[in-house]
């Protein structure tokens, strides 16, 4: 309306905030475009262009999900020189608010396998945490459904115990009830103990595991029945922190699980089913086992693709199980064969066939039943994360599907779960230069050693650029030494 090809004579602007008792809460706007002395107007606006502009604060924010509001012109309209209403058409908007920058509290994985004699475990962990909230406790709620489950343990998760903020010890509580308003639950309390005068001179930040539940499958669908489903939800959840000596909250979002109980019938499953490491030269082992086998099944042979990741793991080793040579079923031998291979399909995995050889006339008098072990293969930790802000590495340990199968007699395949592994890397120090976990005077020697290099030279390697600045230097001589000392827990 300010426009000099109309506005010859000034324009006279009102505005009002108001809870009007006919539309709510609404801005009040009025617009005159001021005629000349003999009330005439001689010019008038056309075209597109903004009346007014109103800006807004939130002082609402939504805690799960993001929320909408509408913007809407009610009781509008345009008059012309002769005070006549004009017509004309309303857009009205939309405000989405966000959520505001939060913690996350997770049931992990967020999608579970369980069957009925293996223990399923999932972790509670927490991601996205500032230094800024200054955090020194959890407590949460993980509901879950006892017709499904039976707690087996609880235990408490690195997170909170970590040497940068765990200063004075932590008070962890966990117990297994039927709450009246929650019902069947694990309610778990961590806290951060202050010092001798309640002070805490550190507070927890990051991502970590804050507990670890191991639960045990108690019911499962028939053989025919499709896979049950059900939920373990996070509930009557707090982080708190520090702020004035008195507790309050931290935002946050809680995210649940889905758990997937497949029916009882021979399974190929990844055993243990977590396994957890923290510096590079660990070896360990894992078995692929066979249970729920019943000699009704008429099983002669399987085969199966463990998937790992070769950025973190290189295998040592594939060994033959005792299942299929048990002399029950074993009359005239095995014959068993692995493969290490990068398949263009499932990338890095081990490649397993079991077979039981059969008469000279082609026939099998006996079949193998129960549970036991197929293969064991031994991996050795080539890499870990490093930076302990670093999230640690999630591989799953998994049993390609459809290749992992079991076969009958008549070389037909047998209906086959299959249940995966995780192998979780945690990070180490940013100064651990050789992935050892612990800073000591080899990783200064190795920092000498490429001493003035930068990229190009023969002696670079950026794992020694601790400070990443393209050049290896005092800089990063005093990451170590500020460091020297530290282990991983």
């Amino acid at each position: 309306m300010k426009d000099t090809r109309w506005n010859l004579h000034g324009t006279y602007f009102i505005s009002n905030v108001e809870d009007d008792p006919v539309y709510g809460p609404t801005v009040l706007i009025g617009d005159l475009l001021l005629p000349d002395n003999n009330g005439v107007w001689t010019a008038f606006p056309s075209e597109t262009g903004t009346v007014a502009t109103i800006t807004f604060a939130s002082i609402a924010r939504p805690k799960y999900v993001p929320t909408t509001t509408p913007l809407t012109l009610v009781n509008n309209l345009i008059i012309n020189d002769n005070l006549d209403e004009v017509s004309s058409s309303v857009s009205s908007g939309v405000v989405q608010i966000d959520l505001p920058q939060a913690a996350t509290l997770s049931v992990y994985p967020g999608r579970a396998y369980a069957l009925v004699g293996h223990p399923l475990i999932v972790s509670v962990t927490i991601n996205n945490l500032k230094a800024a909230w200054r955090a020194v406790g959890v407590q949460f709620r993980l509901c879950y459904d006892p017709t499904m489950f039976e707690v087996v343990s609880v235990t408490e998760g690195s997170f909170m115990k970590d040497r940068r903020w765990n200063l004075h010890g932590t008070y962890f509580i966990s117990n297994v009830e039927d709450d009246p308003v929650y019902g069947p639950c694990v309610l778990v309390g961590d806290l951060l103990l202050p010092d001798d005068n309640g002070v805490w001179a550190a507070v927890a930040s990051g991502f970590g595991v804050l507990a670890t539940v191991t639960l045990n499958p108690i019911h499962a669908a028939g053989i025919n029945d499709p896979p049950l489903r059900t939920t373990l939800s996070i509930k009557n959840d707090l982080i708190v922190n520090d702020a004035n000596a008195e507790m309050g909250e931290v935002l946050h979002i809680a995210n649940d699980a889905e758990v997937i109980i497949l029916p009882i019938q021979p399974t190929l499953s990844v055993g243990p089913p977590l396994v957890e490491v923290h510096t590079v030269g660990t070896t360990f082992s894992v078995n692929v086992d066979v249970s729920e086998l019943n000699e009704g099944w008429r099983a002669t042979a399987l085969q199966f693709r463990l998937m790992y990741d070769a950025e973190y793991l290189e295998v040592v080793s594939v060994t033959e199980g005792s299942f299929m040579k048990d002399t029950r079923w074993n009359l005239h031998g095995t014959y068993f064969i692995s493969n290490v291979e990068d398949d263009p399909v499932y990338g890095p995995c081990v490649l397993v066939g079991d077979l039981l050889l059969p008469d000279d006339n082609g026939n099998w008098a006996a079949f193998p039943t129960g549970n036991g072990t197929v293969a064991t293969v031994t991996f050795n930790v080539t890499r870990v994360p490093r930076g302990l802000d670093t999230p640690p590495a999630h591989i799953n340990m998994g049993l390609a599907d459809p290749f992992s199968i079991l076969v009958n007699d008549d070389q037909e395949e047998i209906t086959t779960n299959r249940l995966s592994g995780e192998v979780r890397i945690y990070p180490t120090h940013i100064a651990d230069i050789n992935l050892d976990g612990k800073v000591n005077m080899v990783d200064i020697g190795y920092i000498a050693r490429a001493f003035g290099a930068k990229p190009g030279h023969p002696r670079w390697n950026a794992d020694y650029d601790v400070i990443i600045d393209g050049i290896i230097n005092m800089r990063d001589v005093g990451v170590v030494a500020r460091n020297f000392g530290w282990q991983a827990s």
